[in-house]
């Protein structure tokens, strides 16, 4: 009588595959974990970047004025003004402005500018508005790592 073979995996085979399992991930953990400010930083760069072009194209498109204001060192407010129904260059509670986003950075980034007034703001036609001239919007993360936003005087805004 023919014995039926069995498959599978013995438990030695399977304490070998958990054991290199778990020493991979003692060594990519840590050097992951590394990674995490230098990301953050980035992201939260990148989100600011988007924010402004948004309010820029925002203030072409609706023949308006768009505005971003640093509230904090962590947050910031992008909207479309409407002037004719209130304060220029303010967030209305009206509702009539353009709420674009209410932003915040990633855990342990700071803002910091050199922007009038804490409010950046474009034209109608994309260019820095009011008192806004060519600024730079710098980022630090909890290492001391730094990236910088910069808008020209031509309003456009690049990431170095």
């Amino acid at each position: 009588m023919l014995k039926k073979k069995e498959s599978g995996f013995t438990l030695v085979e399977v304490m070998i595959v958990i054991a290199v399992f778990g020493i991979m991930s003692a060594i990519a953990i840590p050097a992951f974990m590394s990674l995490l400010p230098g990301m953050r930083l980035n992201g939260s760069a990148r989100d600011i970047f988007v924010t402004m072009n948004l309010a820029r194209m925002q203030a072409v498109a609706k023949n308006s004025t768009g505005n971003i204001k640093f509230n904090s060192a962590t947050t910031y407010t992008a909207w479309v003004d409407n002037p004719l129904s209130g304060t220029q260059y303010a967030l209305d509670g009206n509702g009539v402005d353009t709420l674009i986003k209410n932003g915040s950075t990633e855990t342990g980034v700071t803002i910091s500018h050199n922007i009038p007034y804490d409010t950046f703001a474009y034209n109608s036609r994309g260019l820095p508005s009011g008192s806004s001239v060519a600024s730079t919007i710098t980022l630090t993360d909890s290492g001391g790592a730094v990236q910088t936003v910069v808008v020209n005087a031509l309003g456009v805004i690049k990431i170095p």
